[in-house]
């Protein structure tokens, strides 16, 4: 998914489309496993259905999506 080494010299334009729609998925997916491990962490009264979820929900889209896919926007 990541052979586009530079999002600019992308030869389709569908392709820009593509990556930023993952790239949105996988920063989502690494949202929720920030969440849920922060929330499992600090021992913060949650409900432990809504926890465990955004656990295996974070877990099950970044290997989908992958997790890294998002973090060279962050540079």
């Amino acid at each position: 998914m990541n052979r586009i080494m530079d999002i600019s010299a992308s030869i389709y334009p569908h392709e820009q489309t593509i990556y930023y729609c993952v790239a949105i998925g996988s920063f989502g997916a690494l949202t929720d496993l920030i969440i849920a491990v922060w929330y499992l962490v600090n021992r913060v009264p949650f409900n432990a259905k809504m926890g465990f979820s955004l656990l295996i929900g974070g877990v099950t889209a970044g290997i989908l999506l992958g997790f890294t896919t998002c973090l060279p926007f962050f540079l």
